[in-house]
């Protein structure tokens, strides 16, 4: 018969759950605590607002795929607003640049796909 006694350890071990830290709009944590819960959040450190405000991008973009609409577009727009605050680029600056690009080589009005071979 095989000795259990290695295999304690394993049983011994607390359980954790894995940590998500995800950033929210900054009202969030007060909304939940309103509705009862108890929210733990912190302030980013300002080397990792950026890669927290892509990953966040990314999130919204996913959520626009799912579905659709003003909703995830204004959450988008939120978060490009955040970026080119955080890279010192303003909305109208933005604006130009973007006029300026859609001159130069186009927008993407006439869904032009190439073909790579």
């Amino acid at each position: 018969m095989m000795d259990p006694a290695p295999y304690r350890l394993f049983v011994a071990l607390p359980v954790r759950r894995p940590i998500l830290e995800k950033l929210v709009r900054d009202r969030i944590p007060e909304l939940m605590r309103a509705s009862g819960l108890a929210p733990r959040s912190r302030r980013a450190k300002p080397e990792e607002v950026l890669d927290l405000l892509f990953r966040k991008l990314h999130e919204e973009v996913d959520e626009l795929q799912e579905k659709p609409g003003v909703e995830e577009l204004v959450d988008i727009t939120e978060v490009l607003r955040r970026i080119c605050e955080v890279l010192g680029v303003g909305f109208p600056e933005l604006e130009q640049a973007r006029l300026s690009k859609a001159r130069s080589r186009g927008a993407f009005e006439d869904n032009v796909v190439l073909i790579l071979d």
